[in-house]
C-alpha cells in the first residue's frame, strides 16, 4: 500500500495546510541583501582600519562608520530571515530589510569625500538595490483593501 498519500491508506481524510510557492522577489531581495553585508561591512572596516590616512577622523564621520555597520549587520540578520520565511507572505521583515539598507544606503551617501565617488558610491548602489526590492516586495504581498 502507498503510504505517501495519507487519505488513500485507510486512516481518514488528511488535509494539509496549502504552501505557498517560495517568492523569487523576497528570494532575490535577501541575496542582494547579503551582497550590501559584503560590501559594506569591508568598506566600514576600510575605513575604521585606515582613519588617518583615508578620511579624517572627526565625530562625523565616526557616527557615518556607525551608521554604515549598523545597516551591514540588520541587513545581514534581515536577510537571512527573509532567506529563512520565503514562504510566509506577511511579516516585519521586509520593512526591516528596507530600514537598514536605508540606513547603510544613507551613510554611504554621506561619506567625506575621498570615499563618495569610488568606494561610496559602489556601497549606496549595493543598499539601494536591496531596499529598492523590499519596497516592491512590500507593495506585491501587500493584501487588498476589502470594501
Amino acid at each position: 500500500m502507498n503510504n505517501s498519500h495519507p487519505d488513500l491508506s485507510g486512516h481518514g481524510a488528511y488535509v494539509s495546510e496549502a504552501r505557498h510557492n517560495a517568492s523569487p522577489l523576497r528570494i532575490t531581495t535577501s541575496v542582494f541583501g547579503l551582497i550590501f553585508t559584503v560590501i559594506g561591512a569591508f568598506i566600514a572596516l576600510a575605513i575604521l582600519f585606515s582613519k588617518p590616512y583615508l578620511i579624517p577622523s572627526t565625530p562625523t564621520n565616526g557616527w557615518l562608520n556607525f551608521l554604515l555597520i549598523v545597516g551591514a549587520v540588520g541587513s545581514l540578520v534581515a536577510s537571512i530571515v527573509l532567506l529563512a520565511k520565503k514562504r510566509k507572505r506577511r511579516g516585519a521583515t521586509p520593512y526591516l530589510t528596507a530600514g537598514f539598507t536605508f540606513v547603510g544606503c544613507t551613510a554611504a551617501l554621506l561619506l567625506p569625500f575621498p570615499l563618495r565617488g569610488g568606494a561610496g558610491a559602489v556601497t549606496a548602489f549595493a543598499a539601494f538595490v536591496p531596499f529598492v526590492l523590499s519596497i516592491i516586495t512590500i507593495l506585491v504581498e501587500r493584501r487588498p483593501v476589502r470594501g
